[in-house]
Order: structure tokens, then sequence, then C-alpha cells
């Protein structure tokens, strides 16, 4: 096996767990999104756009702390979080349409996951933050 460079002194297996735990917490917004009657949350946190919303905001988030170790520089790693959540974020939204009788595929959706993810990227860029 070749020996990883990582930036920040962190180990190729701290890597590998970080990314585990973003691609876990992806399946579960997978999952979530394409059951046809996810559990509902309570009615305070009822409006389905806060929930797109914040879904993809702690995404960001995950994907930002697994990046790190392979960042070149704060703005452009998320720049890559930010392509990486509109990518997730469609993707469900085309399986969605394709694939389930009970759920419909809908832009605001993919909007209100834009939102979360770039409101939580643009800070972290803005401050760089690696």
């Amino acid at each position: 096996m070749l020996p990883l460079k990582m930036r920040s002194g962190t180990t190729p297996a701290v890597t590998l767990l970080r990314l585990l735990l973003l691609a876990a917490y992806a399946a579960v917004i997978l999952w979530l999104s394409l059951v046809p009657s996810p559990p509902s949350p309570p009615s305070f946190l009822g409006w389905d756009k806060l929930q797109h919303g914040g879904a993809f905001a702690v995404f960001a988030l995950l994907a930002g702390w697994a990046f790190t170790p392979l960042a070149t520089g704060s703005r452009r790693k998320w720049s890559w979080v930010m392509a990486a959540a509109m990518v997730c974020g469609a993707l469900i939204e085309i399986l969605q349409g394709l694939f389930t009788e009970t759920r419909t595929a809908e832009l605001g959706d993919l909007v209100a996951d834009a939102v979360g993810a770039g409101i939580v990227c643009l800070i972290m860029a803005l401050r760089g933050r690696e």
C-alpha cells in the first residue's frame, strides 16, 4: 500500500473514517428521501424545505470535515463540498422521480438543498476554515 500524504497530520485511517461517516449520513438522507412514508418530525419542524436545507447543511459540514485532509485550500475545498451536495441533491430528486410512486422530484427541494449547503459553504469559505 502506498503511503498517502495527508494535510494537517491526519492519518489515512482517520480520513477513511471521516469519509465513511459522510457516506453513512448520505445513505440516511437517500433512504429518507426514497421511502414511501418517511418518519415525521415534530410539527414545529414539519416544513419540507426547512428539512431539506437542514439536512444538506449538516451534509456540507460533514463533507467539509471529511475533505479537510485532502484539501488544497479553503475556498477550493468548500467549492467541492458545494458541488458534492448538489450532485447528491440532484441524484435524490432524479431517483424520486424515476423509482418512487409516492414521492415526486421537485426543483424546490433541490433549491432548498442548495441553500442549506450554500450557507455553510459560504460562511466557512469566507472564514477561511480548513
